[in-house]
């Protein structure tokens, strides 16, 4: 959910008589049309005009809530981030074998996108557009996310008494690297509307985990 303490060139603090519920909601609104219309158009090429038009509104009651089409591609990355993490953290503290974790990992980045496919296919194509401080923040946590995956096979290859790197080896990386491109391409081909919601998405994830687990593992026990 969006809040009010999300980082953002406005104060982000509603307007005397506005509750903070009415203004979360009604920003969460915005934001969700918003990448529904950049991942259709592309970012460079919706409008602020576009996104009034989208919502029935005035670009003055846009404003209210932003003051830059930037800072909504801010939000709608940091938010999905922010809501990928925060899950995360919470299914871990009750596992602790790293390759159910890994599985954690993957059934959980699957379901998030897979609820929010506009904001996935935004994330995947528009990051880049950000600038300053934006484009630093939602970098870190890309990195953050990342190096979380690498530590995660490292520890997958202990537990396989495989050979082990002492520290993140181009390997490690590129296998992490994998995985995303593995998870984050799942926009080019699912249809929600033909499959059985989360059943179905926990299937594609365990199959993806064991897909990727056989080749890696191998690759560090054999070599």
């Amino acid at each position: 959910m969006i809040t009010t303490e999300s980082t953002s060139k406005r104060s982000g603090t509603p307007a005397r008589g506005d509750s903070t519920e009415k203004y979360n909601v009604r920003l969460h609104d915005i934001l969700e049309s918003a990448a529904h219309l950049f991942a259709k158009k592309g970012y460079h090429n919706t409008s602020i005009r576009d996104l009034a038009s989208e919502l029935g509104t005035s670009l003055a009651g846009l404003y209210y809530y932003f003051e830059t089409k930037e800072d909504l591609l801010f939000l709608i990355s940091q938010n999905s981030f922010d809501s990928v993490m925060s899950s995360l953290d919470k299914k871990f503290s009750m596992e602790h074998r790293p390759h159910e974790k890994l599985r954690i990992l993957v059934v959980n980045h699957m379901q998030y996108f897979v609820s929010h496919l506009d904001a996935m296919k935004v994330l995947a194509h528009e990051s880049e557009s950000l600038s300053g401080s934006y484009y630093e923040i939602i970098t870190e946590k890309k990195k953050k996310y990342i190096r979380l995956v690498e530590q995660l096979l490292m520890d997958v290859l202990r537990n396989e008494r495989a050979r082990v790197p002492k520290r993140t080896t181009r390997e490690i990386k590129i296998a992490a690297l994998s995985l995303f491109g593995m998870m984050n391409w799942t926009y080019t081909w699912y249809d929600p509307d033909r499959r059985n919601g989360s059943a179905h998405i926990q299937k594609i994830a365990n199959e993806m985990v064991d897909l990727f687990l056989r080749g890696f593992t191998a690759h560090f026990c054999t070599t």
